[in-house]
């Protein structure tokens, strides 16, 4: 997860404005691309600095989506930036998300939030960089002449979890301040192609996690499903036989390296195959959850859950941190349907 930030708050000497200079041709959802033209508008622009995996960003969604409807007009121009080097990324910043931080992605989430304004991709940060946002969510209005009347925080996050925009309302409804503020501003860093070093040591540190196999029996597998660690739990049922066997194991370790720090574990079932072959997969899929081979008779449990028609391999089984049933999957891993499960379980 992305460090959290405190900008400091402090009134410029007069109102700052953007770079005349400023040059960029940056894709938007919807297959539209934007370029330094929407600043020669004479019109407010408002520009929302918004990351899709930002958990402070998404209280602020609904807030945005009814402030670009109840103020829209040719007299304010609303835009949605998500700002992020998308490389940078660490599997567990997106643990708050179930969300592909992609254009895709980007278009998942204007559609579930309503949005009708641009939603801007600025992966390198022109955008960004020109206007110095290190933080989202945060916001800049500008006025017609592209001066910088307010720049940070979008409102605060009550006790309660609501959101209090009183002071960005206020300027929107045109009482201005008479110099340009910035306020302070918390959330999520921004990750740059600055963070690529960072980023590569510990995903190779992630690389270099011990990857093991054992043997499990029924009393083992029955134990892990209601007890183990009191987490949240992906049973995953395979065999070397399977299809796409080492894609589906991809997949779920996938999903288990972007969650795990919010407490979904893996184990990983092998019902037929040698040793040496079961874990070479394992290895290149850098599996280094609790990897157990056992055979179809031990996992009775299992399987009970699951319908006897089609293959019996591959399957997902999901429990709770009770242990409690919550639901399975059958076949190929759908890695969409899953993260979106596995989010909804663990929120």
């Amino acid at each position: 997860m992305g460090k959290f930030l405190i900008l400091k708050m402090f009134v410029l000497g007069l109102y700052g404005e953007i770079s005349p200079d400023l040059k960029f041709n940056l894709q938007g959802i919807g297959g539209k691309t934007y370029n330094e033209s929407i600043f020669a508008q004479k019109n407010r622009k408002i520009i929302f600095f918004i990351s899709p995996h930002c958990r402070i960003s998404r209280k602020f969604y609904e807030y945005i989506s009814d402030l670009t409807k109840t103020h829209k007009s040719t007299f304010n121009r609303f835009y949605l930036i998500s700002p992020n080097y998308i490389q940078a990324l660490l599997p567990d910043d997106l643990a708050y998300t179930d969300l592909q931080m992609s254009i895709e992605g980007m278009e998942t989430l204007s559609k579930r939030y309503g949005f009708e304004v641009p939603f801007i991709f600025d992966g390198n940060q022109e955008i960004t960089k020109a206007l110095d946002i290190k933080t989202t969510p945060s916001v800049v209005f500008l006025n017609e002449e592209n001066k910088i009347i307010y720049k940070g925080k979008i409102g605060e996050i009550t006790p309660k979890g609501s959101v209090e925009t009183t002071y960005f309302d206020q300027i929107i409804n045109g009482n201005y301040p008479s110099k340009t503020v910035i306020t302070k501003v918390r959330g999520t860093e921004i990750k740059t192609a600055g963070d690529m070093p960072a980023t590569s040591r510990i995903l190779q540190r992630y690389a270099n996690e011990t990857v093991k196999l054992v043997y499990a029996d029924k009393e083992k597998i029955e134990f892990f499903m209601k007890f183990h660690n009191r987490k949240a739990a992906l049973f995953f049922l395979w065999q070397l036989e399977d299809r796409n066997c080492r894609e589906n194991l991809l997949k779920v370790t996938e999903i288990y390296k972007i969650y795990r720090k919010r407490g979904l574990s893996l184990i990983t079932i092998c019902i037929s195959g040698d040793e040496e072959n079961i874990l070479e997969n394992l290895k290149q899929a850098q599996s280094s959850a609790y990897n157990f081979k056992s055979d179809f008779y031990q996992t009775n449990q299992l399987y009970s859950l699951s319908d006897t028609d089609g293959p019996i391999t591959p399957m997902l089984v999901v429990v709770d941190k009770k242990g409690k049933h919550q639901f399975k999957l059958k076949g190929d891993i759908e890695i969409q349907e899953l993260r979106t499960r596995v989010l909804r379980l663990l929120n």
